[in-house]
Parts: C-alpha cells; structure tokens; sequence
C-alpha cells in the first residue's frame, strides 16, 4: 500500500473537521505532531502516518469564534483580529504553514 503521507491525513482531519461544521482556529506547526522513529522514518502502522493535533481552545462551530487579539505575528493567519473563524481559515492556515516542509509532503 502507497505509504499515507501526513498531508494526506490532515487533509483527512480538516474534512472531518468541515463535515462537522467545526473550526479547530489555531493550526500553525507548533499544534500537529507528526510521529517520527528514533531513525527519522514516520512512524504509523499499515503505512498509516500518526499525527495529532493539538491545542483545541478557539476550536467551536464555523462562525461563532472570534480570532484573539493576541496572535503570533509570525504566522500568516487566514483571518483579521476578532474576525470569525470560518471553516477555509483552517485549510488555508495548514498550506501556508506546511508549505515549503519536507516531512508533509
């Protein structure tokens, strides 16, 4: 089997996550774990990449969050201060994290 690349899976986790109608809001690299063996290859069973995401405390339903005032100037966020957080600002904040990095491709 074609071994499941992590974005792939995550591609997987924000069409759960827009099935559900629900934004997770904070996306940037520091909030997806993707785990590696001590050898560097990913580690996952039957192919499958094991991520997680983490950090859930702007996630609600599309619309009804606000973005904080307060966010890493660092990162390209979707959405403007106090915008609601709709559910295109999650895809859109993982391809401009993930792009450019190796290990996602």
């Amino acid at each position: 089997a074609e071994k499941d690349r992590p974005r792939a899976t995550l591609a997987r986790v924000l069409s759960a996550l827009r099935d559900a109608s629900f934004v997770h809001g904070d996306l940037p690299d520091v909030n997806i774990i993707v785990h590696i063996k001590a050898d560097g290859t990913l580690l996952g069973e039957a192919g499958k990449v094991q991520l997680r995401i983490i950090d859930f405390d702007r996630s609600w339903e599309s619309g009804k969050v606000d973005y904080l005032p307060s966010r890493n100037p660092g990162i390209d966020w979707p959405g403007k201060i106090i915008d609601k957080i709709i559910l295109e600002h999650d895809k859109i904040l993982v391809d401009s994290v993930l792009r450019g990095i190796d290990i996602y491709q």
